[in-house]
């Protein structure tokens, strides 16, 4: 899927312009305009991901400590975004046994974002048993995320492009902009779905 550099420019300078117009710049705008500059590989990205964790507004759920750990993770700062997802995936647990299918979805990308994959895996079958029995309103996002696990476990290059091209599908049919907040967005997923295998 190829980026347009030149909508890239002219979304951030949207972002950016509003950024500057707000009395107090609120964790959205911020990162907002790190998504932007962070696909236009500017050095100034990781700054602006870090300003943007430093004011979001911290509540004790799971899917809170999830998006702050991906915030840090963008920023570059790896301890910061493993201790947060540590927490996360400590507070999405009781999801499985409760089988709330929104909640799994979060433990899964939890997980996979810490390397472990397996358990993310085994999270993502009772997803799979709820959707079978017509409980789980999940995006299929969640399920793209596991096969992207399996790709990482099993080391497979093809099994990540194809979950990288799974990605991208969803932006496209959702016209998801770069920009998007409030992740790990599926931009975050095509981009760890096409980094290299080690």
């Amino acid at each position: 899927m190829m980026v347009n550099e030149e909508e890239i420019h002219r979304e951030l300078s949207l972002a950016q312009q509003l950024l500057a117009a707000a009395p107090k710049p609120g964790w959205t705008a911020l990162e907002e305009v790190a998504r932007y500059l962070h696909w236009l590989r500017d050095a100034t990205a990781p700054d602006y991901f870090r300003q943007a964790a430093a004011c979001y507004p911290f509540r004790d759920r799971g899917q809170d400590r999830l998006r702050l750990g991906n915030l840090y993770r963008l920023a570059g700062d790896g301890a910061k975004a493993s201790e947060y997802f540590a927490q996360a995936t400590h507070l999405l647990q009781p999801a499985i046994a409760k089988q709330d299918p929104i909640t799994l979805q979060f433990l899964v990308e939890s997980l996979f974002l810490q390397d472990r994959y397996e358990e993310g895996e085994q999270a993502a079958q009772v997803l799979r048993a709820l959707r079978a029995k017509g409980g789980d309103r999940t995006p299929s996002r969640s399920l793209t995320v596991t096969q992207l696990a399996r790709a990482r476990r099993l080391k497979d290059s093809g099994l990540a492009k194809e979950a990288a091209e799974q990605f991208a599908a969803i932006i496209r049919e959702e016209n998801i902009p770069v920009g998007y907040v409030g992740g790990p967005t599926p931009w975050d997923w095509y981009e760890l779905a096409l980094q290299p295998m080690t």
